[in-house]
């Protein structure tokens, strides 16, 4: 399985294109498209504890301030995983 990312506007136009030129969709068709459409590669970050008791964390992609250290940064989108899963 392949874990590239592609941005939901690049796969609306791309499937946009086939329905509009085609009447009859196969899915082979579909996921080909999918598949050559340009993709972005995931961020991965890590949260940076703010002070010594650390009340907050950082970002250390885009400097995002989070209270809770969430599995992905709200403003960046990295993947704030060891490892980039779970």
């Amino acid at each position: 399985m392949n874990n590239d990312l592609i941005s939901r506007n690049d796969l609306k136009e791309k499937l946009n294109e086939i329905f509009d030129t085609v009447e009859v969709v196969l899915f082979d068709d579909v996921i080909s498209i999918i598949d050559n459409a340009p993709t972005v590669e995931p961020k991965q970050g890590e949260w940076d504890k703010i002070g010594e008791i650390g009340l907050a964390y950082k970002c250390n992609k885009c400097g995002e301030v989070s209270v809770i250290p969430t599995r992905f940064c709200p403003n960046c989108g990295a993947d704030m995983r060891k490892g980039g899963a779970e």
